[in-house]
């Protein structure tokens, strides 16, 4: 009892299940119960298992049973708990007394291993609430149960006879304006080209599609986010939430910022007073997944860049959030700081007029005079004094290790 009361909590970043074992069942007539015999690798030895086919309890149904199959309309059911080495023919076996099957879709993780998922479609609808009856019976002699819930157009997390979990996390309210959708659950192969297929035609047009890669690997991490040109297209693309992209069901939501900052708070905050041929822009409020070419794709518009700085961490190698746009003309920056504001990769990002730094002239000499370029000069000693402190800092740090 107390280890069925810690069903749901976190274990290594996923949800751990936790339900009473059933026993094998007893079989009283062999014209109840079939069974069929199958290879299964255990340990590397060769085994038999007797996959079961109950027959779905129709006369017995609770009152919870009989309204949702009353309001039951499709042909399919999502079943998961199956050995991962079950087969099309073992789920057929399984489901044999339910009715005719058209299809079974299993769903296989990227390197095509199973799940212990999938997706069975019956020819009639008849067939499905029949399956929905087998939910949490013994699979084979492993004793092993699996659960069968109602499929939906727009899947979710569902609990014990299809109902939804209530602590699954509630649909996201749509952002004042939002124009951006955070979508997950995507393929390692998936590309902006897929991505604009699958969503343009239907939802509108696409200013910005971008891939969220993990801090460590420096992989994909399966998740993006598409900025659409009106914010209309946002409420189609939400409502396509489930829609199958390279075999792998996506999750997609409203977009929202790391902080409550609407959209107009952004814009309120007044703008420096633009220098006299300015050329240069400040960015802040950046996504730390941030790359050039995102900047210079959602500025692209303002006038021709001549060139992009991100501030990186040396450490993580990633954006600390701000950096600079240098324009060909001062007036593209006029373009630029009407972008801020914006809602772009998750974040409301800040643009402010930025002053150029002014470089030394040839001719410049120190103050002391002397007739040399007093930045020749700073800079040779700036870089003596940089070697020595990195001198002392490694004889400070032997010392400390000596100790």
């Amino acid at each position: 009892d107390k280890a069925v009361a810690l069903s749901g909590i976190d274990v290594l970043g996923k949800t751990m299940k936790v339900q009473y074992a059933l026993g094998k069942p007893d079989v009283p007539k062999q014209e109840e119960q079939t069974y069929k015999s199958s290879e299964v690798s255990n340990g590397g030895k060769k085994g038999k298992k007797e996959v079961y086919s109950p027959k779905p309890n129709k006369e017995n149904m609770t009152e919870e049973q009989q309204k949702l199959l009353d309001g039951y309309t499709f042909t399919k059911v999502y079943m998961h708990g199956l050995p991962f080495n079950a087969t099309e023919d073992d789920v057929r076996t399984f489901l044999q007394h339910c009715g005719d099957i058209k299809n079974i879709k299993f769903v296989l993780q990227e390197d095509g291993r199973s799940t212990g998922r999938m997706i069975v479609e019956f020819q009639k609808i008849g067939g499905a609430k029949s399956a929905l009856l087998l939910n949490n019976e013994v699979f084979d002699s492993t004793e092993r149960y699996v659960v069968v819930r109602q499929w939906t157009d727009n899947p979710v997390h569902r609990g014990k006879n299809g109902q939804e979990n209530q602590q699954q996390r509630a649909s996201i309210k749509k952002p004042e304006g939002c124009r951006e959708v955070h979508i997950r659950n995507l393929s390692s192969d998936v590309d902006e080209k897929i991505i604009r297929a699958t969503f343009e035609k239907k939802c509108g047009t696409i200013d910005h599609v971008s891939f969220i890669k993990d801090k460590e690997t420096k992989k994909f991490a399966g998740y993006g986010y598409i900025r659409f040109k009106k914010t209309e297209s946002t409420d189609k693309a939400v409502k396509m939430t489930g829609v199958q992209i390279l075999g792998k069901s996506a999750r997609i939501n409203y977009a929202l910022a790391s902080s409550e900052k609407s959209d107009n708070d952004a814009k309120q905050k007044p703008l420096s007073k633009k220098p006299e041929g300015c050329k240069d822009v400040y960015i802040g409020g950046l996504s730390s997944s941030i790359t050039q070419e995102d900047v210079r794709d959602l500025f692209k518009d303002c006038g021709e860049i001549e060139e992009v700085i991100l501030s990186m961490d040396n450490e993580t190698v990633r954006c600390k959030g701000f950096g600079h746009i240098r324009f060909k003309e001062t007036e593209s920056t006029d373009k630029a700081v009407e972008i801020r504001g914006t809602f772009f990769m998750g974040r409301f990002i800040k643009v402010d007029y930025s002053a150029s730094k002014k470089k030394k002239g040839k001719n410049s000499s120190s103050a002391k005079g002397g007739g040399k370029s007093k930045s020749k000069t700073d800079k040779g000693a700036e870089a003596e004094q940089r070697k020595k402190r990195k001198k002392n800092k490694k004889v400070k740090e032997e010392t400390n290790d000596a100790k």
